[in-house]
């Protein structure tokens, strides 16, 4: 098993250095590229909040986040997306499982 810290450090500054990105992005510095998520520790599932990195790395999920930035930008607030209206979202997915339905019945 790996400690919370070795994990988290698995995911940002060796995964870009793995990518030959070190410098660039990986770690929340002044010019370099950054996504940064907002996670609500006030739910059961991180109770009792004892660890906070090992409770970010091994029990919060894409339920706990409120808010998300990508490259400085705000994509995400209050667990509403501010670039993408979800009537549209659902209209894309929708659209893409009609063609890959009708994809697979050809191949049938």
């Amino acid at each position: 098993a790996c400690s919370a810290s070795t994990v988290l450090a698995m995911a940002t500054v060796n995964a870009a250095k793995a990518l030959g990105l070190e410098g660039k992005l990986g770690a929340v510095q002044a010019g370099m590229r950054a996504d940064v998520i907002a996670v609500d520790m006030d739910c059961v599932e991180v109770w009792p909040l004892s660890n906070i990195l090992s409770h970010l790395v091994y029990a919060c999920g894409r339920s706990q986040v409120t808010d998300v930035w990508v490259s400085g930008k705000q994509l995400m607030r209050e667990r509403e997306l501010t670039t993408l209206k979800m009537d549209e979202l659902r209209a894309i997915g929708e659209k893409w499982e009609k063609i890959l339905r009708e994809f697979k019945a050809g191949k049938e």
